[in-house]
């Protein structure tokens, strides 16, 4: 009796199957372990050393600021400028960004943004607030956070509270 093409070569595969299930298993798994290697990439991440904010004010618009203080900071409400810093130690070539966050609202128009191309560098940033544009208003009070992001990870927070 022969068989239609479609149930010969249904009849070969199901006995090449047959024959691999009757392999032991280790066999068929020793084979493809030989047949692939697997390569991982090396990942070397290097050590970046933040130094705490600092927080410096000024009662004028001269620029002539206070002896920095540690964060958290509290001043009393009149200063004009506010500055903060920190020094960034251990990479090049990351992207920086200074963020405000005025009692819990981020401020993107006060935030600034740099690259780092020295192996240790001073990150700071000033603010000053006026309605009108110029520098002759205090401060608001309340809690005047900052955050200093590297290539969009967060590295540090901190807060001064103008009183």
């Amino acid at each position: 009796m022969l068989f239609p093409p479609v149930l010969r070569s249904l009849s070969l595969s199901l006995l090449v199957c047959c024959v691999l299930l009757a392999q032991p298993a280790a066999s068929l798994f020793a084979a493809a372990e030989q047949a692939s290697t697997i390569y991982l990439p090396l990942v070397i991440t290097p050590s970046i050393s933040v130094s705490p904010f600092q927080f410096t004010k000024s009662n004028t618009c001269n620029d002539d600021f206070s002896t920095p203080v540690l964060a958290p900071a509290t001043f009393s409400y009149g200063i004009k400028q506010l500055e903060v810093s920190t020094t960034v130690d251990g990479v090049t070539g990351l992207v920086w960004r200074l963020e405000w966050v005025i009692d819990g609202q981020h401020e993107p128009r006060l935030d600034k943004t740099g690259t780092l191309d020295q192996p240790v560098q001073r990150v700071s940033m000033k603010v000053a607030y006026s309605a009108n544009g110029t520098c002759n208003d205090p401060l608001p009070r309340g809690a005047w956070g900052v955050r200093l992001l590297l290539n969009g990870k967060i590295y540090q927070e901190a807060t001064a509270t103008i009183q």
